[in-house]
């Protein structure tokens, strides 16, 4: 499968710093550096449970090659998809260039969303080498906390909690116990493998 990565990291976090500490029933500000990291992390893994991506990112994948069948059709993991940020590829000369907006349909109404060429078009041709092609996309539910779905959220302020509770773990490089119940919140919101 893809190997997704982040490009540009969200500007805000689902879960604001001021909300996170009264979850946390924190009323001084000598953690807040850590209890950030904690937030972050938090978004993380809840991301990767649900293979999704919660608030506005960047992110990109590489394929070797354009898809070969008839419809040609590609998965973008990490749903929801918001745009398209550019298609790059090495052609058969092993010149990068970029794909035309106007030669491929992207639909962000499917999770995953798709990509495929425009009716008359196929995707061109690469040179044969690894990750000739690159993706890159614009994810999440919105730029607000406001914008992610209350159960994710809810699911973040668990594994914050836990987190927060096994501080010392962390800082011993030990895993981190997670509650069952974040699964159970994000069960709704999940995309497997299998959905792409």
């Amino acid at each position: 499968m893809y190997d997704v990565r982040t490009t540009v990291e969200p500007a805000v976090e689902p879960i604001p710093l001021a909300e996170a500490k009264i979850n946390l029933r924190v009323d001084h500000s000598d953690e807040d550096g850590e209890i950030g990291r904690m937030i972050r992390a938090a978004r993380r893994h809840c991301e990767n449970l649900a293979g999704r991506t919660f608030i506005t990112q960047t992110k990109a994948i590489n394929l070797d090659q354009f898809p070969t069948a008839a419809a040609g059709l590609i998965l973008l993991p990490r749903a929801p998809a918001i745009s398209i940020v550019s298609i790059k590829y090495y052609d058969v000369d092993g010149i990068e260039q970029t794909l035309d907006p106007a030669d491929y349909e992207f639909d962000p109404n499917t999770k995953p969303g798709r990509l495929r060429p425009t009716l008359g078009n196929s995707w061109p041709a690469t040179e044969e080498r690894f990750s000739a092609v690159e993706i890159e996309w614009i994810a999440g539910y919105g730029d607000d906390p406001t914008d992610v779905p209350e159960e994710i959220r809810s699911a973040m302020k668990l594994a914050l909690g836990d987190q927060y509770e096994q501080r010392e773990s962390i800082v011993l490089g030990l895993n981190i116990n997670y509650s069952k119940q974040i699964e159970i919140l994000l069960s709704d919101q999940r995309l497997s493998e299998g959905n792409y």
